[in-house]
């Protein structure tokens, strides 16, 4: 079998099914591997979330994320995957394995973007971790951290740093894929 398709289509999320060839793509999983994802893609870019919302899904004081185009990520079994969201509206839809219970991906749609997949940094390959690009909702910190990332403090100013590199990473990888 030279390619695998994975459909994404789950109620409210617009995600067609990907094929992704076997040749060119990464894995990521969770730490019992019940959750895998198929990349095909870099990540746009990888941050830390210090919401409160990141900190109940995480458990930890902050979430340290890779963001993907939905388009570049394949989920091979979404019923291993239990998925909540904390806010409303729904735009976000983050999910655990239900075997480990590790956060794994996170489900992001929002209205006249490219779907995204959220996936926490450390089920990543080694080959597809990046730089961290900055801290948000840096307000909501449990612990102060030492580092030379660049740290947004207050709702508007973490969303507009967010979309701001969301927008920039988009435009340059637009002829990439």
């Amino acid at each position: 079998m030279n390619q695998l398709a994975f459909s994404l289509v789950e109620v409210g999320f617009n995600y067609n099914a990907k094929v992704i060839p076997l040749s060119n793509h990464e894995l990521a999983q969770c730490c019992c591997a019940t959750v895998q994802l198929q990349l095909s893609g870099k990540p746009l870019f990888r941050g830390y979330c210090h919401c409160t919302s990141c900190q109940s899904y995480t458990g930890r004081n902050y979430s340290d994320v890779s963001i993907f185009r939905a388009s570049d990520v394949a989920i091979t079994d979404e019923s291993a995957v239990a998925f909540k969201s904390y806010q409303k509206p729904a735009l976000v839809q983050r999910g655990k394995c239900v075997g480990c219970q590790s956060s794994t991906h996170e489900k992001v749609s929002i209205p006249g973007l490219p779907d995204l997949i959220i996936v926490a940094t450390e089920i990543l390959p080694p080959t597809l971790e990046t730089e961290p690009m900055m801290h948000m909702f840096y307000h909501r910190r449990v612990k102060d951290v030492s580092d030379n990332v660049v740290k947004h403090s207050g709702f508007i100013k973490s969303q507009t740093a967010f979309m701001g590199l969301l927008f920039k990473t988009l435009w340059r990888s637009r002829g990439a894929g």
